[in-house]
């Protein structure tokens, strides 16, 4: 499983996912990567664990990504959400992309968690990959 981020500008950060016959766009908070947690900032780039959490906000499971750099303390799930105010640090799902985010994000959510309910979650490894082309 990858994201592949492609363009980054003042408003966000934007990729694809690919997971088996699954692709998607994804989009991010926009700036400097941190591990630290209480920033709108997305993930390095790097490999990925990737869990269940019972979400009390979405009142769902959702993935959780962590690994030895960025604590499972820091919550980077991925949800549904359009725009920058939607990440806090998280990773959202959309269909398509628009200039402020991405759209059709709670049928793409619901359609990637369908098909990770459907196989072992323990056994995803989850990669982020920088290969910005240009800015929006």
């Amino acid at each position: 499983m990858r994201v592949t981020r492609y363009k980054e500008n003042d408003i966000g950060t934007w990729g694809e996912l690919e997971y088996e016959d699954f692709k998607c766009y994804t989009f991010e908070p926009r700036g400097e990567e941190t591990t630290l947690r209480g920033r709108d900032r997305r993930i390095p780039q790097g490999r990925y664990n990737m869990r269940w959490h019972n979400s009390p906000r979405f009142k769902k499971r959702l993935p959780h990504l962590y690994n030895d750099e960025v604590p499972m303390d820091r919550y980077i799930l991925i949800h549904s959400g359009n725009y920058a105010d939607d990440t806090e640090g998280c990773i959202l799902l959309g269909q398509k992309t628009c200039k402020h985010g991405v759209l059709e994000s709670k049928p793409t959510v619901e359609e990637f968690i369908s098909k990770l309910e459907s196989g072992d979650i323990n056994e995803y490894e989850f990669e982020i990959v920088n290969a910005f082309k240009d800015e929006i």
